[in-house]
């Protein structure tokens, strides 16, 4: 079974808290840098969770983790994200399977908003190459627009 489509919804966010909220899931990837209006993909039906189940939506990709213990997530309006900064190591931990686009947008988004500065961000050790790439990355192509 699929969860309601997104292209019924205006603001994205809605369809995450209709879809995932009250749920003992937690947004992460791309899904977590759309619910926080970074980034948005308009017929990406797809949903990226941190759950401690499987579960039983299709179009759901469910991680499936013991606990939330080791996971920086922030709740509101019964749905639970990922903070910004667990959401770049999670997308950098995964580097060579998702998409990055999202990330470089997301990336950019936030040095700007944060006084052109990454500062605020805690990079997991072995990630500061793919990190430095991104950034890279994501300030010539986008420059370019």
């Amino acid at each position: 079974m699929t969860t309601q489509s997104k292209k019924n919804y205006i603001i994205f966010e809605d369809w995450y808290r209709d879809v995932v909220g009250g749920q003992d899931v937690i947004l992460r990837g791309i899904s977590a840098i759309e619910y926080m209006g970074m980034f948005s993909y308009l017929y990406r039906d797809q949903i990226d969770v941190y759950s401690k189940t499987q579960g039983r939506y299709t179009n759901v990709d469910y991680l499936v983790v013991d606990s939330f213990d080791n996971i920086d997530y922030f709740q509101e309006n019964g749905v639970m994200c990922t903070t910004f900064n667990q959401t770049v190591n999670d997308m950098l931990d995964a580097f060579d399977s998702t998409d990055m686009e999202p990330l470089a947008r997301a990336l950019r988004g936030h040095y700007h908003f944060n006084g052109r500065s990454f500062e605020n961000l805690t990079i997991k050790p072995g990630h500061q190459k793919k990190f430095e790439y991104m950034i890279s990355w994501a300030m010539e192509y986008f420059d370019e627009e």
